[in-house]
């Protein structure tokens, strides 16, 4: 958890602590693991939102193109294979929640 006690702990931090306690809507354990699962990509997509807006604005400031550019991006084999080695770790990941 958060070193400062006054800080609210972050939603990745809560999904880690064994003792948090469970919403009370939650009875069955396979639903647990499906708010899991549920709160997981909702981190990951706001982390990727976080970073396209970076990476558009940097963009555009630097007369790179901006989203045009970006939309018309194609992928060379080698950030096709990391992208897809990064597709598979999520669905591990993912797939681990369901299964603990």
């Amino acid at each position: 958890m958060s070193k400062d006690k006054n800080q609210t702990p972050s939603v990745a931090e809560l999904m880690l602590d064994s003792q948090r306690t469970k919403p009370a809507f939650i009875t069955n354990p396979n639903m647990d693991q499906v708010v899991d699962v549920v709160l997981r990509l909702a981190m990951e997509i706001s982390v990727l939102r976080d970073r396209m807006d970076i990476y558009e604005k940097l963009s555009e400031e630097n007369g790179f193109g901006g989203t045009e550019k970006i939309e018309a991006f194609t992928a060379d084999e080698s950030l096709q294979t990391k992208q897809s080695e990064r597709r598979e770790k999520l669905v591990q990941r993912i797939l681990h929640d369901l299964s603990s």
